[in-house]
């Protein structure tokens, strides 16, 4: 997932040089999810029913094993977890309650190195102090108890507990303090932090004691550790309950909950339900807690039960089919020739399609969204032989959308491959293409744009689908063109739909096959054709107006990108993967009136292939060999001919990761990298920030409406 604010192409390649260009790509991969998320469906459902030290147990079950990123990895994290309104660095040892500060830190030039006094720069302080746990992994760099704070604080306070300061021997300029403990018969010295983050505080080593249950009997303090349950010595539980009762969840906590959920794919249970630590440590650890009956913090009602709104509406995405019907698709060197060339599947394509529509039909799916490249270039006989699989679903119910591609109408090298030999069959017009696909939005949509085959139709009461078509077909001569425009006029079109929706209080989503949104840092320059033109401009337009999600295909990755506008506006751009070439995803989205939930799906198998990921995968590292070396020669970087082959092999590492979404570095990659680097002298070009192991949420995320 990544968030993205590019300079203009031109602006870009005046800028480009031998280390740039090496640096962007290491760097493709290092934003994550800031999607503002609720509590999965059951994913406490270990806990329900239990008390005491058992539920205590059954929430560590819940969130064990996060996956943390590494500790230098935090500095960037940073940005997504603890940043305050204005921009800068939330750091809990200096912003004071109302959030004023004396001082403020910069995220990028405020890191410390040395300091001498407060204000000097902030630093990564373990708020469970790492000597206790001897500096182990993974609570080392676990983001939930791994706060920016000012460097100077942080060293003030070292290692000491948290705790009540009666005479005091320092305090900081936001008033937290170092002294002698006051509370529950503890003596020593202490740090205490002002009340507003109390509660935070206590939260977080709740967290820690039920996440590393497992590990606690190994910690060394006087505060937390030493046993499983209940973890804490006496004084510091009584303190930290009277703590946690007294400074309750705050807004700051639950979106750092989520911003770190994003990262680490976990929660913190104390945050979501308070109430449990009343249940695990506090006044009711002997009764059984029920999740039916807690307040959800996230829902922030008054009274004491669960939001329920109504049932999720369930909606598919698909896109880049590229379905060429069978009879224009008889087996022969020409149909062999044509996939080794483009790297689709054409021979077994129709056993995938087949296995995604059971499965899209088995899920009582709701509405079904097609994102355009239906067909393998646009083939009269195969939008004929598709919609004739679709019919059967909409039949059962389904709604289904659909907007054209780049490879949908008036293509003129729309061939059939029979035998020997492949010839040009016919396509079809615009006009075609709306007549054909009438029941597929066109005939029910709520408005029709006249300069395109653009139009709006109505997900329920609540919620419209703007589905624009950003196709370049009326300019097609020997091929399909790539690229993609909004039509001027329709972009005004979709402002006054957009107007009208927030006058109206509706949630509008969008739908067109091209991104609107980067996918990875210099797209617009390496793969500028898989986006629209002037789409910094058309984002930052429609997220002003109100634009939140739009589903896209055509750069065939699974992605998740969002920009946000100068006004703190934010789209995301929902890209779907290819069904006609690896990784062969669909995603499934439930749409709830606040929020989207979606998740990702992949065909790994069909009858006859068990190993259909692996055959194709190989397919595609070949065909994204072939577009990365003519994209650096078309660009024509000044390199030696061994630097371009290596930079090469790294662009195709890198798409084969993009493609299937959630990127991580592995074995392959790693050699790529090192190969790249002997290459250039071993300079680090970068790589620490490339191997900053965020997992980006592209495949099954959460994003607020």
């Amino acid at each position: 997932m990544r968030n993205i604010k590019s300079p203009s192409k031109s602006s870009q390649m005046n800028r480009l040089n031998h280390k740039i260009a090496i640096l962007i790509l290491f760097v493709w991969g290092m934003s994550l999810l800031q999607a503002y998320a609720q509590v999965p469906g059951g994913y406490y459902k270990m806990a329900e029913g239990k008390k005491g030290h058992i539920l205590k147990t059954a929430l560590f079950h819940s969130i064990k094993n996060p996956r943390v990123i590494s500790y230098s990895a935090l500095w960037g994290a940073f940005k997504r977890t603890d940043m305050r309104p204005d921009g800068r660095v939330w750091d809990i040892y200096s912003t004071q309650e109302g959030g004023k500060a004396p001082y403020s830190f910069d995220f990028d030039t405020n890191r410390c190195g040395r300091y001498h006094r407060e204000g000097d720069c902030y630093n990564r302080e373990h708020s469970v102090p790492k000597s206790w746990f001897k500096e182990a992994p993974p609570m080392f760099s676990d983001l939930f108890h791994v706060y920016p704070t000012d460097g100077y604080v942080n060293g003030r306070r070292g290692n000491l507990p948290y705790g009540e300061v009666g005479i005091t021997s320092w305090v900081s300029a936001n008033g937290s303090k170092v002294g002698q403990n006051t509370f529950g018969g503890y003596t020593k010295r202490v740090f205490e932090p002002i009340d507003e983050y109390k509660g935070d505080l206590a939260r977080t080593y709740f967290y820690m004691a039920t996440a590393y249950e497992d590990k606690l009997s190994n910690w060394k303090s006087d505060q937390i550790g030493g046993n499983r349950y209940p973890g804490f010595s006496q004084w510091s539980l009584e303190l930290l309950l009277k703590w946690h009762r007294e400074d309750p969840v705050s807004e700051k906590e639950i979106r750092r909950n989520e911003a770190v959920y994003a990262i680490q794919q976990n929660r913190n249970p104390y945050i979501d339900y308070p109430e449990l630590a009343e249940y695990v440590w506090g006044k009711r650890k002997e009764q059984s807690f029920s999740f039916s009956k807690a307040k959800n913090a996230n829902t922030r009602q008054g009274d004491d039960s669960v939001r329920r709104p109504s049932p999720p509406l369930k909606m598919a995405v698909i896109t880049d089919t590229h379905y060429l019907s069978s009879a224009l698709s008889i087996g022969g060197p020409a149909l062999e020739a044509y996939q080794n060339a483009t790297g689709r599947n054409v021979a077994d394509l129709h056993a995938v399609f087949d296995d995604v529509l059971t499965d899209i039909e088995r899920e009582q799916t709701d509405i079904l969204l097609i994102c355009g490249d239906i067909t393998n270039h646009g083939e009269r006989r195969s939008h004929l032989d598709f919609i004739g699989k679709i019919r059967p679903l909409q039949k059962k119910g389904m709604r289904v959308f659909v907007i054209p591609g780049n490879h949908d109408i008036a293509v003129p090298d729309a061939k059939a491959y029979i035998g020997n030999t492949a010839t040009v069959t016919e396509s079809i017009t615009p006009d075609e293409f709306a007549q054909l696909y009438a029941s597929f939005g066109y005939a029910s949509a709520l408005k029709r744009d006249p300069a395109s085959l653009s139009y709006l139709a109505e997900i329920n009461e609540h919620t419209w689908l703007l589905c624009f078509d950003t196709n370049r077909y009326r300019e097609h001569t020997t091929s399909s063109i790539t690229s993609g425009r909004i039509h001027p006029e329709t972009l005004q079109w979709a402002f006054r739909i957009l107007d009208e929706a927030k006058q109206k209080g509706i949630t509008v989503l969008g739908m067109m096959h091209h991104g609107l949104v980067e996918h990875m840092p210099y797209q617009a320059v390496f793969f500028g054709d898989y986006l629209v033109d002037g789409w910094q401009d058309a984002a930052q337009q429609l997220a002003d107006r109100g634009l939140k999600v739009v589903f896209t295909g055509h750069f065939h990755s699974n992605d998740v990108s969002s920009f946000t506008s100068s006004s703190g506006n934010t789209l995301y751009d929902v890209e779907t993967a290819s069904l006609s070439q690896y990784p062969f995803a669909y995603r499934f989205v439930e749409l709830h009136q606040d929020r989207l939930s979606i998740d990702t799906r992949f065909v790994d198998s069909i009858p006859g292939k068990p190993f259909l990921q692996k055959e194709y995968k190989s397919k595609f590292e070949k065909l994204s060999r072939r577009v990365a070396a003519n994209r650096l020669k078309q660009i024509g970087f000044p390199l030696p001919q061994e630097t371009l082959d290596a930079l090469t092999e790294l662009l195709v590492k890198m798409a084969v990761l993009h493609a299937a979404g959630d990127e991580k570095t592995d074995a392959e990659m790693t050699k790529a990298v090192e190969t790249l680097q002997h290459i250039l002298g071993g300079e680090n070009a970068g790589i620490e920030s490339f191997q900053m192991d965020f997992p980006p949420a592209d495949n099954r995320l959460v994003i607020a409406l």
